[in-house]
């Protein structure tokens, strides 16, 4: 069964979208886009610390924001949201315009997708992750993927396989994180191949 709190995270997941296409559309270079992130990383990290430290915060937490984190963000070191701010500003920074901007979009709506699926209706399992879940994520970056032309098939195919393929595997960084960085990694070397 989806939870409220578990709708409401992914809706929040959903508006992430908002910063590679905030990047797409407002900034032409990456400098600026990359000094909000770090500013933002910053803040959150401060936020983090501050969370498992002051009362007054982690109270706030409790009674506000538990209701939609994981069981490992509130046991663990950081929220998705921190995680999202991070994994954003090392993809901005180290991936060309396009890559970067289709890799955040990967992780925004085929992460959500996914996830939402697998929940829903996910029966072939993969620990916690599901086949259908998988499936239904793959598509809909290959939806988004279409509206990059400027980008050959291939490489835009290759980094939707591998934002997927990071997404159900159980490696223990977090997603916000390795799906942007490894689909832009993917994306970069196909290029770099000519594909």
């Amino acid at each position: 069964m989806i939870t409220s709190g578990y709708w409401f995270r992914k809706l929040i997941h959903l508006a992430n979208a908002l910063i590679p296409l905030i990047y797409l559309v407002v900034f032409t270079e990456r400098w600026i886009p990359a000094l909000i992130l770090s500013v933002l990383v910053m803040l959150a990290l401060v936020i983090e610390f501050l969370r498992k430290r002051s009362g007054w915060i982690n109270q706030f937490f409790n009674r506000y924001l538990n209701f939609m984190l994981k069981t490992d963000e509130m046991d663990g070191i950081w929220t998705g949201a921190t995680w999202v701010f991070l994994g954003s500003l090392i993809t901005i920074v180290v991936f060309p315009k396009p890559l970067a901007i289709l890799a955040l979009l990967y992780m925004c709506f085929g992460d959500t997708v996914a996830a939402l699926v697998g929940k829903a209706w996910g029966r072939l399992r993969f620990g916690e992750k599901s086949l259908e879940g998988f499936l239904s994520g793959l598509a809909v970056c290959f939806v988004i993927a279409w509206f990059f032309p400027e980008l050959s098939w291939p490489v835009r195919s290759i980094g939707a396989i591998m934002a997927m393929s990071v997404e159900i595997l159980p490696i223990p960084i977090d997603d916000n994180l390795r799906i942007p960085v490894f689909s832009g990694a993917a994306m970069t070397l196909a290029g770099m191949v000519g594909l």
